[in-house]
């Protein structure tokens, strides 16, 4: 089910009034039973895969606890942790693995030919083993007491406005939100439908707009030139931050019309000063997964600046390939752990510069173009991200820095015509103009601001429903 479908907008009103007519005692039954709809309108088979993985850790977390041995707790959490990503193993690497292999195969001389699965992607399996795993593995650092209500560790999987595509949710942070007893409140109904307002408008307006002045650029870069392929990618990186942020939007939106409390996952991340602070702005959650349970059990930086470096790269591959089983995602991550790794590096030379120039004196003109370069940065790393397979992204960037300009500027821009390019360059505004809004307004701001989102969601809002780019991982 979409955030952004008919069916959404026609299940949200009746869980709710449902939900919140219940008794307590008998709300997480409903919100379970909900959430597993909720998920099963997809692919009602593979619901059988999230009850696997809770299943799975539910009861890893119960045998490492009753065990005092310490060689057998961590035997039982390796096995715990190698099941898990099994799992995203067989339906996401199978065969990209297999392709390699053949490829590699095929170069030596070899026959080898490794069939293919085909497997269809569940959605969210990224989000939904990296929540069970991470419980367990609090458990197993006695950093979060044993949930034994069975119920609750299938809710804390499955609770439908972060199910799909997160933020990527700590059992110490939700399961204990499911004890409590929740009344219905008109002022954080109006703030949650706000944010939800919000989040559409970021989707269905401004990405939902932009996707296929983005899909022309990088689909046929060879018609176009350099401001045009520069446009493109740019363009991107505004799609893919209102595309995932505006679902964010959405999910927490929800959670707060029932009260419960997520992790914030963005920041204004392109605001950020430096590639660090942008992955202190992006996606949070996840940053904070990867640094917890992968940067820091490698070493993190106590020991020596090599080992950092090292471990720092490593976590970033790491994250590229969560993204996608292809190599352009592991690129992608990599130049991020390179981009971060050339910061710290380059920190001093440039403080050095900054004082011989005298820019020192104008803080803010420091700031300004360290923003310009990490939002350049990104985007340029966005467009192997992007792109299909290496051979796109290679001819994108060609085209950009073949300083060409001409060849398809107008196309791009301009769409189907000035009017259209204005409309688009209107919103865009708007959004940067959400910015200066405060997170939280007071009850009759938050009712303005929504009903100008949904003014111009019926006005300028996309034909369709377009599925979120953070499904596929």
């Amino acid at each position: 089910m979409l955030f952004n479908s008919l069916q959404f907008f026609v299940f949200l009103p009746i869980f709710l009034l449902i939900y919140f007519l219940a008794p307590h005692r008998f709300r997480w039954m409903i919100m379970l039973a909900g959430s597993i709809y909720f998920y099963m309108s997809w692919r009602p088979e593979y619901i059988l895969l999230i009850f696997f993985c809770a299943f799975l850790n539910y009861y890893s977390a119960i045998f490492i606890k009753q065990t005092l041995d310490a060689r057998r707790r961590k035997l039982l959490l390796i096995i715990s942790v190698i099941l898990n990503l099994s799992v995203i193993f067989i339906f996401k690497y199978l065969d990209f693995f297999s392709g390699v292999i053949n490829s590699a195969a095929s170069l030596s001389g070899s026959n080898m030919n490794l069939p293919m699965a085909n497997l269809i992607l569940p959605v969210g399996i990224s989000f939904f083993t990296f929540h069970t795993m991470s419980y367990t593995i609090d458990v197993y650092r006695d950093e979060i007491p044993l949930e034994k209500h069975i119920g609750y560790f299938i809710l804390y999987v499955v609770f439908w406005p972060m199910l799909l595509a997160g933020p990527i949710e700590r059992g110490s942070h939700l399961i204990p939100q499911f004890r409590k007893k929740y009344r219905w409140d008109l002022d954080r109904t109006v703030w949650g439908c706000q944010r939800i307002a919000f989040g559409l408008f970021k989707k269905v307006v401004i990405a939902d707009r932009l996707a296929p002045l983005v899909q022309s650029a990088f689909n046929e870069p060879q018609n176009y030139g350099a401001y045009a392929a520069f446009t493109g990618a740019v363009l991107f990186s505004i799609q893919i931050f209102c595309d995932f942020s505006g679902y964010c939007d959405i999910a927490l939106g929800c959670a707060q019309i029932l009260d419960f409390d997520l992790f914030e996952n963005f920041n204004q991340p392109y605001r950020a000063q430096s590639i660090r602070e942008f992955w202190s702005r992006w996606h949070m959650s996840l940053s904070r997964w990867f640094r917890d349970y992968v940067y820091i059990p490698l070493g993190g930086n106590r020991q020596g600046k090599l080992m950092q470096y090292r471990n720092l790269l490593i976590t970033f591959l790491v994250s590229g390939l969560w993204h996608g089983a292809n190599f352009t995602y592991i690129i992608w991550g990599g130049m991020h752990g390179l981009f971060q790794i050339a910061g710290t590096e380059t920190a001093g030379a440039k403080s050095t510069v900054y004082r011989a120039t005298g820019l020192a004196k104008f803080p803010w003109l420091i700031k300004a173009q360290q923003v310009v370069i990490t939002f350049l940065l990104a985007t340029f790393a966005w467009i192997f991200f992007r792109a299909r397979n290496l051979d796109q992204a290679f001819e994108v960037i060609g085209r950009i820095f073949s300083f060409r300009p001409v060849g398809g500027m107008a196309e791009i821009m301009l769409g189907s015509g000035p009017l259209k390019f204005s409309i688009t360059l209107f919103l865009l505004a708007v959004l940067a103009a959400t910015a200066l809004l405060p997170r939280k307004l007071n009850f009759r701001g938050s009712r303005l601001i929504t009903l100008a989102y949904l003014v111009l969601l019926v006005v300028f809002g996309n034909n369709g429903v377009g599925e979120f780019i953070y499904f596929q991982f």
